[in-house]
């Protein structure tokens, strides 16, 4: 099944990196195909700081989990 990625799904999973939606998303390359428009690129960096700030994590560990996620998503 295809699904379509927005970047409040990929805010979530970076916020909550052990929460269902980044297992969903982690785990599930087998049953689902995900993908995203490229803008959500120039979303993620648009709003890096604010992610920072409100995941309590530091920058190599936002760019790692962005890393992480955005390597499930075509």
């Amino acid at each position: 099944m295809i699904v379509v990625v927005d970047t409040n799904i990929v805010f979530s999973c970076i916020l909550s990196p052990n929460g269902a939606i980044s297992d969903l998303l982690l785990n599930s390359s087998e049953l689902f195909d995900f993908f995203a428009p490229t803008i959500i690129m120039d979303e993620l960096d648009r709003h890096h700081n604010k992610l920072v700030g409100l995941s309590g994590y530091n920058e190599d560990e936002i760019d790692f989990l962005k890393l992480m996620i955005l390597k499930k998503i075509e």
